[in-house]
């Protein structure tokens, strides 16, 4: 798990990593997994009524608060629910899709790779001519551009790990184990 060391780093830990959070529910494994799977819709269920969408696979569970907009960049919980002496122990983890920060990385680089050179070119040249100045500034205000994006999509989401945790916690019973 992350730890602050001050709320710049922070915040920018918090909407580039996961986080994870382990909780301990009295229940055991498979009464956890029934009460997510009752408690929760199908991805494929489009006009659904719970809270929360999200599916159980064996012993895990990945889902996301139910909103009336698309947003790539919300929070998804995922857990892992093992058996121990007392019920079952719950790890989650709170981010974004893994898909999204390859995504996103993947942009950047594409940007960074591509606007280097032609801001270096355009430097070099002098920055007289229109097109200098074009190929300099187009990677430039895309890599602004990306970065925004993430930024505004996480501040979007930005209540939902806190929904989630309550999700968790209530829907399987479950107490904050440290």
């Amino acid at each position: 798990m992350w730890t602050d060391t001050s709320p710049i780093s922070g915040w920018i830990a918090r909407a580039i990593l996961s986080t994870s959070v382990e909780l301990q529910s009295p229940l055991p494994p498979a009464q956890c997994l029934d009460r997510l799977k009752q408690d929760t819709d199908s991805y494929w269920k489009l006009f659904g009524d719970k809270p929360v969408i999200g599916r159980v696979h064996g012993s895990k569970f990945s889902g996301y608060k139910r909103i009336n907009y698309r947003n790539s960049f919300r929070t998804q919980v995922r857990a892992v629910i093992e058996a121990n002496g007392n019920g079952c122990h719950i790890i989650l983890r709170f981010g974004v899709h893994p898909f999204v920060l390859v995504f996103m990385a993947f942009w950047l680089t594409c940007v960074l790779g591509i606007g280097a050179p032609l801001g270096w070119n355009a430097y070099i040249h002098g920055v007289a001519s229109k097109e200098n100045l074009m190929s300099a500034a187009i990677p430039l205000f895309m890599g602004v551009f990306g970065v925004c994006l993430y930024v505004f999509g996480r501040w979007l989401a930005r209540n939902e790990q806190a929904f989630l945790l309550e999700f968790m916690m209530t829907s399987l019973a479950a107490k904050m184990a440290r």
